[in-house]
């Protein structure tokens, strides 16, 4: 999740909490790499999930990326969100 990729993913969460659903599942399980850029969107889209019910989940993503949101949500930047572990394998 980068520069590149950022814009789409921002698209589809727009979509999302436009609509009614309970609960909004960022999955993470395929990413290996976050930027600067993905953690910008993934922080602003939690702090509006704060704002509008809760409603969003993190399924977890690779080791190296699991270990920035550990020391997001230890700086208190994002705090947990009731994450979705990923499935085994």
């Amino acid at each position: 999740l980068d520069l590149a990729t950022a814009a789409d993913v921002q698209r589809a969460l727009d979509r999302a909490e436009a609509s009614d659903a309970r609960e909004i599942v960022l999955d993470l399980s395929g990413l290996r790499f976050i930027d600067s850029t993905g953690l910008r969107l993934v922080i602003a889209a939690h702090a509006r999930s704060r704002s509008d019910g809760d409603r969003l989940r993190l399924l977890r993503g690779s080791e190296p990326v699991h270990k920035v949101f550990e020391h997001l949500a230890a700086l208190r930047v994002i705090r947990d969100t009731g994450a979705v572990p990923a499935p085994p394998g």
